[in-house]
């Protein structure tokens, strides 16, 4: 039997125009995205289109 497994983190950006918040500590998801846990929560979220899912952004040399 082939089991497949999810992930635990995904990565999200809002929606163009929108805020959206992070449920666990209420902070403003960042326009560069934020890595979230994979839960109903964000999965609702990404339903409704109020974020997607992205790669994580690479912080180059220069900002960090």
């Amino acid at each position: 039997m082939d089991v497949q497994t999810q992930v635990d983190r995904v990565w999200v950006v809002p929606a163009e125009g929108l805020t959206v918040l992070n449920p666990l500590d209420m902070s403003v998801v960042p326009p560069e995205g934020a890595e979230v846990s994979n839960s109903v929560y964000w999965r609702r979220r990404l339903a409704d289109g109020d974020i997607a899912s992205a790669a994580p952004v690479a912080l180059s040399q220069g900002d960090a």
